[in-house]
């Protein structure tokens, strides 16, 4: 059951790192997506510094839709138009909005629906992002170490049950020591912030990346076995290796080691030497030249 007739639904979170306003939803009464608006995100920003509140326009052809709005309520047929600030901490983070083409479709007992859905979004969305807080490293974006370790430890339970293998990788960068004495802390996290998109561009949905330290990294590859690994591993070692970014007129970049382990092959009774089993893999890489991939010896 619907809670409100409308004609078009949107829902728009306004990120303040890009300073873009991020339309999450825009739908008809189908459900049907429809074409995103293009609003100003430095109109918006001004308008939530003003104090933003619930709006309700009942009929817009006797009252106009503010500006930074405008291009949300674009079509000539919206007659009514309501919207509400979503919530995050107490700051403004974007808006929920409802657009009809029947004049008169809402009313203050809509608005205050309305508000009421606004402020649970609000929660929903804080909640979200305390969550990715406690499980995310804040500069690579991959999941933080203690997380790792708690899907790794679920994943050896249903591995055991289903008799299904799975691979640990352990990488480390090439040389990052130098990227950060010679470029600098800034750069050194600027190509780190890089490198966590690369990897994560390279990795299915259901694999887990994290940050194990400094410059050391690890994944969670789930259902596979040595040569699906080995195929990930080499993917990533090339992508790390055309990775660059610029400080100035330089050109900075490096390369990856990647050490391989495998369930069951690799398993000695605990996570901890299947970790380690991939960290002497990735010490032998080291040893043999850098920038390559080796699994651990069976």
């Amino acid at each position: 059951m619907k809670v409100f007739l409308y004609d078009c639904c949107v829902a728009a979170v306004f990120d303040s790192e890009s300073l873009e306003l991020q339309f999450q939803v825009v739908r008809d009464a189908s459900g049907t997506a429809q074409e995103t608006p293009q609003v100003s995100s430095t109109v918006f920003a001004s308008w939530v510094l003003d104090g933003f509140g619930p709006l309700l326009i009942r009929d817009l052809r006797k009252q106009t839709v503010p500006g930074p709005l405008r291009a949300i309520a674009r079509s000539p047929r919206v007659r009514a138009f309501m919207a509400s600030p979503l919530r995050v901490e107490g700051m403004i983070v974007g808006l929920l909005c409802m657009q009809s083409n029947r004049e008169e479709a809402y009313d203050e007992h809509a608005l205050s629906m309305l508000t009421a859905l606004a402020l649970q979004a609000g929660m929903a969305i804080e909640n979200a992002r305390n969550y990715q807080r406690a499980t995310r490293d804040e500069l690579t974006g991959l999941y933080q170490r203690e997380y790792f370790f708690q899907r790794l430890q679920d994943e050896l339970l249903r591995s055991s049950r289903y008799r299904s293998p799975f691979a640990i990788l352990m990488l480390d960068l090439d040389g990052f020591k130098r990227i950060n004495d010679v470029y600098g802390h800034l750069a050194g996290d600027r190509y780190l912030r890089a490198l966590g998109e690369t990897i994560r561009a390279n990795l299915r949905a259901a694999d887990i990346p994290g940050r194990f330290g400094g410059e050391e990294f690890c994944l969670l590859l789930a259902e596979t076995d040595l040569p699906g690994a080995q195929v990930i591993a080499e993917r990533i070692r090339e992508a790390v290796a055309a990775l660059e970014i610029k400080e100035g007129k330089e050109t900075v970049k490096t390369t990856i080691s990647i050490g391989i382990a495998v369930h069951p092959q690799h398993f000695s009774g605990t996570t901890s030497s299947l970790v380690g089993a991939a960290d002497e893999a990735l010490y032998a890489a080291k040893k043999s030249g850098r920038n390559r991939v080796i699994a651990a010896a069976a």
